[in-house]
């Protein structure tokens, strides 16, 4: 397989969560890990995770994600803040799934809470960040249309974050 953080996943690259609870003084009880996302032993692998938490105390988990064919943001929710919670998937596919060399550098998800929403910014294959967004209180398979988000900065790179400012 290919290597880099550009790459294709290669197949068996899985998604872990991991509850760290924050104890008396300064002691942290570490959960044992779970598996979210399973990549197989052959075709399918997710990479370059991210993780958000809503205004309801929902978790959310974004991840670029190879099927075999094609690379694609994948998004999951739970809504339980426990040592394994259940996960749910929010929409088969966020941005609009590519198999052509371009695509390499592009399906890069940060997840970015703002006010009463969330939001899953991405870079695309048409050379420009694309966003999603919804309101907390959205059923979980609620997503704001595809937007094309205006800034300078290139959609070569392969990690970045974002935050809001105090207006939301």
């Amino acid at each position: 397989p290919l290597l880099g953080p550009s790459a294709v996943p290669p197949p068996r690259h899985n998604v872990y969560y991991r509850k760290l609870t924050k104890e008396v003084g300064s002691n942290w009880t570490i959960e044992p890990q779970q598996t979210v996302l399973a990549g197989s032993d052959t075709t399918t692998g997710y990479s370059l995770a991210v993780v958000g938490l809503d205004g309801l105390q929902r978790l959310w988990i974004a991840a670029r994600y190879f099927d075999g064919t094609n690379i694609q943001i994948v998004v999951y929710t739970t809504d339980q803040l426990t040592a394994a919670p259940s996960w749910t998937q929010s929409t088969a596919a966020l941005d609009i799934p590519t198999n052509n060399l371009f695509g390499l550098n592009a399906h890069v998800p940060t997840i970015v809470r703002f006010g009463d929403r969330i939001g899953i910014i991405y870079n695309s294959t048409t050379g420009f960040y694309k966003w999603r967004y919804r309101l907390d209180s959205d059923p979980i398979t609620s997503w704001s249309p595809e937007e094309t988000l205006n800034c300078n900065i290139p959609v070569s790179y392969t990690s970045f974050s974002a935050i809001s400012d105090s207006r939301g």
